[in-house]
């Protein structure tokens, strides 16, 4: 993902299945891609703090 002020971020996946769960490859593809946008989110939070700490010049802590 490129923000407005061209940061890049980015986020990642991996899911990896049980040997002795079945093997529903959609499961382990929702599961990966559910990984990577949390990761995500976390550092487009990130991002949106230091945008606000540079702003205000105060420590900020933004929550999900």
């Amino acid at each position: 993902m490129r923000t407005r002020d061209a940061t890049d971020l980015q986020g990642k996946g991996v899911a990896k299945r049980n040997p002795d769960d079945t093997n529903v490859p959609e499961i382990g593809a929702e599961q990966a891609a559910a990984r990577a946008l949390f990761e995500l989110a976390h550092h487009l939070l990130r991002a949106a703090t230091d945008d606000v700490e540079q702003l205000t010049g105060e420590p900020a802590h933004l929550h999900s």
